[in-house]
């Protein structure tokens, strides 16, 4: 048994992780972990219930707006990058622009979480996928750019752009905090653990609640007023991931609890939108069925059904890749 533990103990000093357990056979459970989460939540919470007190017009509410300002605030880094990509690299597509990102993030992700690296080397995976997660950002700008010089696509083509965008994101979304319970786990911090795994299976919600306010003719804000209707939105859901895997525990467990709080907020806000715009066209209608008699003016609505259909499978998706994950780590800490 001594063996053994000082084995483990040579290993986990070899590779920066948190200390085994000692002689007597107590297990190192991470209580600063614990603390961190708890502190967090209490933060994420309080700041919450004030800023309801302040200001009643917190909640998301219907608007034409659609990006919130985070993502605006990257549009001239991306109009750059993509008016480069066009004059300088004609024959790639925004399509290939979407599965280069994609193919870089989880490139990066399964480097940053594997059990043998150093916290530096895993810092500089963390800024490489950064910066494929910002070449992401790219791809909408490219496609606009092309359609001003005329290179007009066809309504399924536009579709099937637009629908590969919302699955490569969400894959990466989910990827990532899924490699930040791996990061975790290896640091011994089963409550970070935890809380990441379950920002990672709530990722793809608030996506998804959107898309059911859009098949209901609503559109909200990509944001809201509040901290945690901000935190629960594509960008900061980036940062986050990328700020868990870069720095030291506890910093999985900060970002972790922050965003799978904040997913769980922003769900709720747009479906409660989604459901009273429902009640409120059923009401003026009663005879009417909502989703059958909205005229589909516009692309973004025709593309509403598709996405809600392809954003449930991967709803679906991340459920069973996060119970893969949570199970082989069962097994692991068992052996």
């Amino acid at each position: 048994m001594t063996e053994l533990l000082e084995r483990e103990r040579r290993v986990h000093s070899e590779f920066g992780l948190q200390p085994a357990p000692d002689q007597s056979g107590r297990p190192w459970y991470g209580q600063e972990d614990v603390i961190a989460v708890a502190t967090t939540a209490g933060v994420v919470f309080l700041k919450h219930y004030f800023e309801s007190k302040q200001d009643t017009t917190q909640e998301l509410a219907p608007d034409t707006g659609r990006n919130g300002g985070a993502r605006e605030s990257v549009a001239r880094y991306a109009t750059f990058v993509a008016g480069f990509i066009d004059e300088q690299l004609p024959w790639v597509s925004s399509n290939m622009i979407t599965l280069a990102s994609t193919t870089g993030v989880l490139a990066c992700n399964r480097a940053a979480s594997k059990e043998d690296i150093a916290d530096w080397e895993r810092f500089g995976w963390t800024l490489a996928e950064v910066g494929f997660s910002l070449l992401d950002g790219v791809d909408g700008e490219h496609s606009r750019i092309r359609e001003a010089k005329g290179q007009t696509r066809s309504d399924r083509s536009k579709i099937l752009g637009a629908l590969l965008d919302v699955g490569c994101d969400k894959t990466q979304e989910i990827n990532t905090f899924l490699s930040q319970a791996k990061i975790a786990f290896q640091k011994r911090q089963y409550a970070g653990t935890a809380v990441c795994l379950i920002a990672g299976v709530t990722t793809p919600f608030p996506a998804w609640a959107r898309s059911y306010a859009e098949i209901q003719g609503v559109y909200v804000p990509e944001e809201g007023k509040s901290l945690l209707q901000k935190a629960g939105t594509r960008v900061w859901r980036g940062v986050c991931g990328s700020v868990g895997k870069g720095l030291p525990a506890p910093a999985q467990a900060v970002t972790g609890t922050v965003v799978a709080i904040a997913n769980t907020a922003t769900t709720r806000s747009r479906l409660k939108i989604a459901n009273n715009a429902k009640r409120l066209n059923v009401a003026e209608s009663p005879n009417t069925n909502v989703e059958q008699d909205a005229p589909e003016t516009s692309m973004e609505q025709r593309i509403a059904r598709p996405k809600y259909e392809l954003l449930k499978v991967i709803v679906a998706g991340g459920a069973i890749a996060t119970a893969m994950t949570a199970k082989k780590m069962i097994q692991k800490a068992k052996n």
